[in-house]
């Protein structure tokens, strides 16, 4: 029998920083390596959001929620998927009020 691959769970997440209740939004074709990545990111110093990092500095990762906002049902076209996870990401930015993230290092922008 064989198994079919696991597929990744795309989505928009939000990182919430309970103590100063401060939020981050970004989006994502892969929840489960996003999640990783905000931790080894932010463990590391090199978050690119200097405010959310000045907060897990402080707090050493405590009170801090890596919390899954949206996931598209279905399946999307590998396409246009980029673009619809931008816009869900956007949307949710604005209706929380928070922060834009981007998991890119701040080390090299």
């Amino acid at each position: 029998m064989t198994s079919r691959p696991k597929r990744s769970r795309q989505g928009v997440f939000a990182v919430r920083l309970t103590a100063s209740g401060r939020i981050g939004v970004d989006s994502s074709r892969n929840l489960e390596a996003s999640q990783s990545g905000v931790r080894f990111f932010s463990q590391k110093g090199y978050y690119a959001i200097r405010v959310l990092q000045a907060d897990w500095n402080a707090r050493r990762g405590a009170g801090i929620k890596f919390e899954i906002l949206e996931r598209p049902g279905g399946d999307l076209p590998s396409i246009g998927v980029r673009d619809i996870l931008k816009e869900k990401k956007r949307r949710r930015v604005h209706q929380l009020g928070a922060q834009p993230l981007s998991l890119i290092p701040a080390s090299i922008w």
